[in-house]
């Protein structure tokens, strides 16, 4: 994925989410600064890890044409990644404490954080396994698919964050 692909992804994901809560409603109630200011961090994360992940692909024995020097060394590129990847694991709780704080208002925010943790629990999983079986296509597939999930999924969640659905929120007793 390059920078375009990311873009036109989110704007897709901000398209359906928007689509989604035409037809839904949206809450009357808005999310806290803390938690719009942590889906924001999160996205700009989430960015950061998808772009180390293409340019250690990029390093990797699966860039595309193999007569074409690769762009830099696979264990540096892997380095950086494995570290943008472990920041975004920190910023990722921190969102998700932000986000149990408002679970009373917007519990459905909660549970998309938490499809989102699960998502990278898998990707980092895949990850390793891809590492240490010495990156075999098929399992550098999954790895990228599973890139692409946690950009959605984040993009979604700060979407929702901002414009949160009725869906999402608790009904007013």
């Amino acid at each position: 994925m390059d920078i375009i692909c990311l873009l036109v992804l989110a704007g897709a994901i901000v398209v359906a989410v928007e689509a989604w809560g035409n037809d839904r409603g949206r809450a009357a109630a808005r999310t806290s600064r803390r938690v719009r200011a942590a889906v924001l961090t999160l996205a700009a994360g989430a960015g950061a890890l998808v772009v180390s992940g293409t340019l250690a692909t990029a390093a990797g024995p699966h860039a595309g044409d193999p007569d074409v020097d690769r762009l830099g060394e696979l264990y540096d590129a892997v380095y950086v990644h494995v570290r943008v990847s472990a920041v975004f694991a920190v910023v990722l709780a921190g969102t998700l404490a932000a986000l149990v704080l408002e679970r009373r208002r917007f519990p459905g925010l909660l549970r998309v954080g938490l499809v989102l943790a699960a998502v990278l629990v898998a990707q980092g999983i895949v990850g390793e396994v891809q590492w240490r079986t010495r990156l075999p296509w098929g399992v550098v597939l999954v790895h990228v698919a599973l890139a692409g999930a946690v950009w959605a999924t984040t993009i979604a969640l700060a979407a929702l964050a901002f414009r949160p659905l009725t869906s999402l929120s608790r009904p007013r007793a």
